[in-house]
This record gives structure tokens, C-alpha cells and sequence, in this order.
């Protein structure tokens, strides 16, 4: 009885201790509500835009935890898409800037409901009226939905392509 006691004890205290996967800082506090997304990702596209694709990203704390660093990769037929994305504090916002290998730039501000572990990453309307939303949601520790809308200000965002994502294995 004794050892079990010790054992529960032990297995309390590694649990009790565990840091954060973000780490402890002011900063990796402030990124918290986005912990679920770290990690390496590979997915499926589906829907009318998708065209078969595939793909995978990478999120993962860089710069002392004072930034998250996205990296993304996707094939569709012949064609190769790879993206950047910092994800950064302004103040008390969650920011994010996204540049791709086919010249786009966009500016997110960043929506985390951690009650619904789900994050969306809203942009401002483009120089030409255009405005992205991508939102990431967590099915299980192990899986995330993803959905990336369009549209132009003052209309609805029209879903162009959406997937599913599953943690790759170690």
C-alpha cells in the first residue's frame, strides 16, 4: 500500500510540475489559448477549392517565446504552395502576418475562444475590398478542422476551402 501511495504521490507531483508547452513567460502566457496548434500538422483539403490537396504545417514557439513561427506547405496537382506566417503580441492583440510563394501578404488579428479551443485569424478588407478569415478548431488533441473563408468587406465570407488535420506522429 505504501508503494502505491509513493507512486500516486510521484505521478501527482511530475503532473503538478509540468511546464506549459509554451513555456512560463509573460509572453508565452499571453499565447496560451493557441498551445493546441503547436505542433507538426499534415492534412487533407476538401470542399470546391481544394482540388485533392495535401499539405502540412508547422507551429512552433521561436525567438524566446516572444513570437509563434507557422510554416506551411501545400500541393495541389502540379502546383507547390508554401507559406510564412509570425504570429506576434501588439500591446494585449494577438497578431499575425502571412507572406506565400505566390506574393500574397495578408495582416491578421487573432481571436482565441479557448472555452471552444478554437482560434480565428481575421484580416482587415485588402487594398481591393478582399478580407480573409481562417479558423482552426480542435476536434481532439490530435486533430483539428480547418476552415479559411473569403469575401469582400460589408458581405458575407463565402467558405473557398476547409480540411482536416492530424498530428504527426513523432
Amino acid at each position: 500500500m505504501k508503494t502505491l501511495v509513493c507512486l500516486v504521490a510521484l505521478a501527482w507531483c511530475a503532473c503538478a510540475t509540468k511546464k506549459p508547452i509554451l513555456g512560463e513567460s509573460p509572453e508565452a502566457q499571453k499565447f496560451a489559448p493557441l498551445a493546441f496548434l503547436v505542433g507538426d500538422w499534415d492534412g487533407q483539403g476538401a470542399g470546391a477549392n481544394s482540388n485533392g490537396s495535401t499539405g502540412s504545417f508547422t507551429l512552433a514557439p521561436d525567438l524566446q517565446t516572444h513570437v509563434l513561427t507557422r510554416r506551411g506547405f501545400n500541393i495541389s496537382g502540379s502546383k507547390v504552395h508554401e507559406d510564412l506566417t509570425v504570429i506576434y503580441l501588439q500591446g494585449n492583440d494577438i497578431r499575425a502576418d502571412y507572406w506565400d510563394n505566390e506574393g500574397h501578404n495578408i495582416r491578421y488579428q487573432v481571436f482565441p475562444q479557448p472555452q471552444v479551443k478554437q482560434v480565428v485569424f481575421e484580416s482587415n478588407p485588402q487594398g481591393d475590398g478582399t478580407q480573409f478569415r481562417l479558423t482552426y478548431r480542435s476536434i481532439d488533441d490530435d486533430h483539428l478542422e480547418l476552415k479559411f473563408d473569403i469575401g469582400h468587406a460589408g458581405a458575407d465570407l463565402q467558405p473557398y476551402l476547409n480540411g482536416q488535420l492530424q498530428r504527426r506522429k513523432k
